[in-house]
């Protein structure tokens, strides 16, 4: 049985006070978010070290989710010098949910702008299209069918840093077969949630842990 952790990438660098909808918008990691993931990977290490070795780290190819992990591994290498020399893989699929005509505007914009398809979002989180863009539940499952190649691929013990939406999208399918309580998962920065994959290769089950 193989061990997942999904760790949601740090604060990023929004520019505004504002809050803003973010999916592919490339927004960097902050500088709170980058000393914060330096913490987390060091508490990481002092306790999972063992299994921190034996994985492979693979992260979003977005700027916020590969700042992370490069922060994690640097925090980690604090409390063990073995993964100083870690590489940090990136893969396509783990970006999180296109937004389309929406990334990257302010809240406030979209229910200005787009009141009656907001409300219809707000209803139907999983299965509602922006416009130009995915679906949650497209989302959670090209994260999914990604994460499940990338185990099948390397045979090993996988750490992934993402994005809220897709890995909290693709978690809420594992347990409810639904999208829409993608809001359930991964409520702060930095927050791990770990799975395992079943010893057939191809069930992901999630733990009943959090680790935060």
């Amino acid at each position: 049985m193989k061990r997942i952790w999904l760790i949601r990438h740090g604060k990023p660098e929004y520019g505004t006070e504002e809050s803003r909808c973010i999916g592919v918008t490339d927004l960097p990691l902050s500088s709170e978010g980058r000393d914060a993931m330096m913490c987390t990977g060091l508490r990481a290490a002092e306790q999972e070290s063992g299994f921190l070795r034996g994985a492979v780290f693979c992260t979003s190819p977005l700027k916020r989710a590969v700042s992370s992990g490069e922060a994690f591994l640097k925090g980690a290498a604090h409390a063990d010098s073995g993964l100083k020399e870690t590489e940090l893989m990136r893969i396509g699929g783990f970006e999180e949910v296109d937004l389309g005509n929406w990334d990257g505007l302010s809240f406030r914009e979209i229910r200005e702008r787009f009141p009656e398809e907001y409300r219809l979002r707000g209803e139907h989180p999983g299965s509602y299209r922006t416009p130009g863009g995915e679906t949650l539940e497209e989302a959670g499952q090209r994260f999914l069918k990604t994460l499940l190649h990338l185990a099948e691929e390397t045979g090993k013990d996988l750490v992934v840093f993402g994005h809220s939406g897709a890995m909290g999208a693709g978690l809420s399918i594992l347990e409810h077969n639904s999208a829409d309580g993608f809001r359930n998962y991964f409520r702060f920065y930095g927050g791990i949630m770990q799975l395992f994959l079943e010893e057939d290769g191809k069930q992901f089950r999630v733990d009943e842990r959090v680790f935060l």
